[in-house]
């Protein structure tokens, strides 16, 4: 269960750093949820963030002010230093001139979590890179910080690869990452290949550059499951 924060609210939200991911959505229903990020604070009223994008929020186009109208009442939570926290926010306005920016109430109430400590995570993220100018599609089942196990549905491909084993050569991937704007690359290198079930190959990948990506994606899935109560 989610526990109130006992130290003083404007001192843990003044203490969140900027660009932080907060994962936005309606108290009353989930027609709005998306991932933003953090601006700032004014530390008694306001709490500020980006506005989605129409993609983000899987539209052709969006009128904000029928979908952030003020009072209309939203659940946040970011992460930040190990910690879960979530909070109501309610629309005060849209600001538009410097960048397009929800400003909603400070909060009142802050519940928490602190995050189990965990290294690798089960997923089903789809990715594709170019090897000698042909494109391979593949599946990442598990990913860390530092690297990855990417699935490919052919031995087809087994040829191709296995100069990359181990070689040292940076191989671009492009990720579909949920609440992303778009696909996200990552470089990494294969360091290994194994052969898998059904045909398929297992590549080891190990990370190489920004992996911030992923973080905001470890961050989604701890965000998913702390609820808003005590």
């Amino acid at each position: 269960m989610a526990a109130r924060v006992e130290k003083p609210i404007p001192e843990i939200v003044q203490a969140f750093k900027n660009g932080e991911s907060v994962q936005i959505a309606s108290k009353e229903s989930q027609t709005v949820k998306y991932l933003s990020r953090y601006i700032g604070t004014d530390g008694k009223r306001l709490f500020i963030t980006e506005l989605p994008t129409p993609r983000q929020l899987k539209r052709d186009s969006v009128r904000y002010n029928e979908l952030f109208f003020p009072g209309h009442n939203f659940v946040m939570r970011l992460v930040f230093n190990g910690v879960v926290y979530a909070f109501e926010s309610a629309v005060i306005g849209l600001f538009h001139k410097e960048g397009n920016l929800l400003l909603s109430s400070f909060p009142k109430t802050i519940h928490q979590r602190v995050l189990r400590k965990e290294s690798r995570y089960a997923c089903t993220l789809l990715s594709k890179f170019e090897v000698a100018a042909q494109e391979v599609d593949g599946v990442i089942t598990n990913i860390s910080l530092s690297g990855c196990q990417l699935l490919i549905n052919s031995r087809e491909s087994e040829a191709l690869l296995k100069p990359l084993e181990n070689s040292g050569s940076l191989v671009v991937f492009k990720v579909f990452f949920p609440y992303e704007d778009g696909e996200q690359v990552i470089d990494g290198e294969v360091k290994s290949i194994k052969l898998g079930d059904n045909q398929s190959l297992v590549l080891g990948i190990l990370f190489n550059g920004d992996t911030s990506v992923v973080k905001r994606y470890f961050d989604v899935l701890h965000l998913e499951d702390i609820p808003l109560s005590s």
